[in-house]
């Protein structure tokens, strides 16, 4: 195999800078189209050319950034110091394939997962970053690529709880270096409550909202069921959510139906078979 990275140089029509994590990836290009080598040859190769994990990481995103979407088509070409060039057909299957199967080989040891809301947006350049309070209340720190920044400062303005992935490390405190993926997660589901089983799984919304201008608490509910709970963590109110559930049930189970509205006996039906089938 002859592969000779250091002679690529990535040519787009629209006029970019070579970014490192750019140089990496055309090199990396080059290596994946090579269909008479096989995937652990490929492999070796990459882990020889970029020895860090981390780095393999952003690499391989920066990679899959390029390729199209399914049935959208696209080309990349490059040349060399002697002006010979050739075109990559971003769009072919095998590389996807492998972009896609080298990527989860390297998330399985280093993805972290957070769960939490956007609290602030630094923009230091070169690097710009955003923080999420997780649902402890503690701040994670996470790189921000530039292709999310609208979907980041839209749940920053919208307060929007959310779920994210990435390659991080955890020192004294957890930050991701690379952002995999980012999405609202604004639903809690309970299956069980002081140890009984419900009958159906209670789904219930997760948002966080703000008193009186002045302190932040994260809010869990379900308007059908009447049930509320307010903390500033997300396991707290989830406890005080199942409580007030709980009393929901106890406070109707006893009841006859010739007390209650309409509306109040067909909640009090809704308790029991949850609480009781």
């Amino acid at each position: 195999m002859e592969f000779s990275p250091a002679l690529l140089a990535p040519t787009i029509d629209d006029t970019m800078t070579q970014t490192p994590t750019f140089s990496k990836a055309s090199n990396l290009l080059g290596l994946l189209m090579h269909r008479d080598v096989e995937y652990d040859e490929i492999k070796l190769e990459i882990e020889k050319q970029i020895d860090d994990p981390r780095s393999r990481i952003t690499s391989l995103n920066c990679l899959k950034q390029l390729i199209p979407p399914e049935g959208k088509k696209a080309e990349i070409m490059f040349k060399n110091i002697n002006d010979a060039h050739s075109e990559i057909e971003l769009h072919d299957e095998l590389l996807k394939r492998r972009v896609e199967q080298l990527l989860r080989e390297e998330m399985k040891n280093y993805e972290m997962e957070v769960f939490g809301v956007v609290s602030r947006i630094k923009d230091d350049m070169p690097s710009p970053s955003f923080f999420v309070k997780n649902w402890a209340g503690k701040l994670v720190k996470i790189q921000m690529p530039e292709e999310k920044r609208h979907q980041i400062l839209d749940y920053l303005a919208n307060r929007v709880p959310i779920r994210l992935t990435g390659a991080g490390t955890k020192k004294r405190s957890l930050e991701i270096s690379d952002l995999n993926e980012i999405e609202p997660n604004t639903k809690i589901f309970i299956d069980s409550i002081r140890e009984v089983k419900l009958t159906n799984i209670i789904e219930a919304e997760l948002s966080y909202e703000r008193y009186d201008n002045e302190s932040d608490y994260w809010v869990i509910s379900n308007n059908e069921m009447g049930a509320y709970g307010v903390d500033s963590t997300v396991d707290k109110a989830k406890e005080m959510f199942k409580e007030d559930l709980y009393s929901e049930y106890l406070t109707y189970k006893d009841l006859s139906d010739n007390d209650l509205t309409s509306k109040a006996s067909i909640l009090k039906r809704k308790l029991i078979d949850l609480f009781e089938k």
